[in-house]
């Protein structure tokens, strides 16, 4: 399908996509800016009260509009592949034509020789690319999440899996804190604790711990100072990412979504678009 600007149905959506993306890069900047977070001291149990515990507290959320405009770019890289197969389907066959995609292999059998899944996925499978051409086909089947080696978190197969979770239960899940984080906690002259940490930490997340055993052993009737005495320096970039249920960690915010969209734009498109039917 073209439109009256002369472009594709594909190639539009995915401009929107890009579009989307931009958004949710200013809504992740406009949060980062606001450093929305602070270290908080932690109540200790009875027992351990010598050690002191910090801990991260995220002052503000982020925008919940953030997982809606994901959703919505997600929608429109996963609709591009769609209209994609439409296009390079005979007549006959754009009604039921679309683009597959399988985490686990439809015609995967056990040790005796049967099918372990059920025959409507290899039915449906067959039907959605049925037409479309012989070149085109072995593409897809290759660009299957199931031929990698960790199909779950593979482009395609997040792309897929959030856009449909997105479109029929919940937004895409998301989770915040802060990013490449660095603490160091100073009493006089002395450095109590120091941390450097990529990844991800999120609200409660542990940031700094210490005691004042140095003072202890200088002087067995040290007490520990008032907290306002404590210096905690603490730095960090306040982050977004992505949450995918069963996949352990997180997948960074924007970057992921710029792979998912550099994908279908520089990778799907171009190899399939020369199957594209003139019809």
């Amino acid at each position: 399908m073209t439109g009256s600007s002369g472009k594709r149905s594909w190639d539009l959506k995915v401009e929107r996509a890009e579009k989307h993306l931009e958004e949710v890069k200013d809504q992740i900047t406009a949060y980062a800016l606001k450093h929305p977070y602070r270290p908080v001291r932690a109540r200790q149990p009875k027992g351990k009260r010598n050690i002191w515990l910090y801990r991260l507290e995220m002052t503000e959320e982020p925008d919940p509009m953030i997982p809606i405009i994901v959703g919505e770019c997600l929608y429109g890289i996963r609709s591009a592949l769609d209209h994609l197969a439409v296009a390079m389907a005979p007549r006959s066959r754009k009604g039921s034509a679309a683009f597959p995609v399988e985490a686990t292999d439809p015609w995967k059998r056990n040790d005796k020789g049967a099918f372990v899944y059920d025959e409507e996925r290899r039915i449906s499978f067959t039907s959605k690319i049925r037409g479309i051409p012989a070149d085109a086909v072995a593409m897809i089947k290759e660009a299957q999440p199931y031929r990698r080696d960790r199909p779950e978190v593979d482009a395609l197969a997040l792309i897929s899996r959030l856009e449909n979770a997105d479109k029929h239960r919940e937004p895409v899940g998301m989770s915040y804190g802060l990013a490449k984080f660095e603490s160091q906690v100073r009493f006089r002259n002395h450095v109590l604790a120091q941390r450097s940490e990529p990844g991800l930490y999120e609200h409660g997340a542990e940031v700094a711990k210490f005691d004042f055993g140095f003072a202890y052993r200088t002087d067995p009737t040290f007490r520990p100072p008032p907290e306002s005495e404590v210096q905690v320096e603490f730095s960090g970039t306040a982050a977004v990412a992505i949450k995918v249920a069963g996949i352990e960690g997180h997948f960074g915010m924007p970057e992921s979504l710029e792979i998912l969209v550099a994908w279908m734009r520089d990778v799907a498109i171009p190899e399939l678009s020369p199957f594209v039917r003139k019809d």
